[in-house]
């Protein structure tokens, strides 16, 4: 072969030496993760480039259907959900008496009222607790609570506060109170 010959296959030494880096950054990438990041990471991207344009956009395109159909769906359960919710339950009506000594009762006397996981609280400067003030599990039935008025308790009467779960399992509050207690005395 004559260097006029050579010089017309100048594609082989080239050819040769691509082929073999490559072979070479194949066999290196398997056993060093930084080479197979450096190296083959840009390739790939670089081979991938020209068809991203066209599949990103239908890509995009199927997404953005996709997320304002979900959007949609969404929309609609909760407008239906709070619709749901618009309509008014019968709401408990909760009163605390007094039975004996330290023992008061508190029932709901409103019928027709399905509610559970009652809790009970008062403020502390009005109101002290002896025993449970939770009741979990369906509440049909009035239930008894240890405690005594404050002297303020005594006074201005006790603001409770009655915690439950409605039909829907819902948290809600609602207050009760107990009168002050009547002291005889001289009025002029």
């Amino acid at each position: 072969m004559t260097a006029d010959e050579i010089m017309t296959l100048w594609w082989i030494p080239i050819g040769v030496v691509i082929v073999g880096g490559l072979a070479l950054a194949g066999i290196l990438a398997i056993f060093l993760k930084p080479v197979r990041e450096r190296f083959w990471k840009p390739v790939g991207h670089a081979l991938r480039w020209p068809f991203r344009g066209a599949y990103s956009a239908d890509h995009r395109l199927v997404a953005g259907a996709k997320q304002a159909g979900i959007d949609q769906g969404r929309a609609e359960a909760l407008a239906e959900i709070e619709a749901e919710r618009a309509v008014p339950l019968v709401k408990p009506n909760w009163t605390v008496t007094p039975e004996s000594g330290r023992a008061y009762r508190l029932s709901n006397t409103q019928s027709g009222v399905s509610i559970s996981e009652v809790a009970l609280s008062a403020p502390t400067n009005k109101f002290a607790f002896d025993n449970e003030t939770q009741w979990p599990g369906s509440f049909d039935q009035p239930v008894t609570f240890g405690g005594y008025p404050t002297d303020a308790g005594r006074e201005d009467g006790v603001p409770f506060t009655v915690r439950y779960r409605d039909t829907r399992g819902d948290w809600r509050e609602l207050p009760a109170f107990l009168d002050r207690e009547f002291r005889p005395g001289i009025y002029y």
